[in-house]
């Protein structure tokens, strides 16, 4: 049996567009939101998140001198 070229090239490029449209979100998939506030350090950070949002909360490891450390919870919406 011998095959084309042609038919070779055309499977390759179905098999492209087919896997080049896997951006798209599957069904059931949870998107992530977050919140950020003052951190009044790590503890209240993470319970705060935890308890309002059902989230993780961490403060920034990296402040810049003129603003507050800042927690930021993340959660499913």
């Amino acid at each position: 049996m011998k095959i084309s070229f042609s038919s070779v090239l055309f499977v390759f490029m179905i098999v492209f567009i087919i896997s080049s449209s896997g951006d798209k979100k599957m069904v059931g998939e949870a998107k992530h939101c977050f919140q950020t506030w003052t951190c009044e350090g790590e503890r209240k950070c993470k319970d705060k998140c935890t308890a309002e949002y059902k989230g993780d909360g961490r403060c920034d490891d990296i402040v810049s001198p003129y603003v507050p450390p800042q927690c930021n919870c993340y959660y499913p919406c």
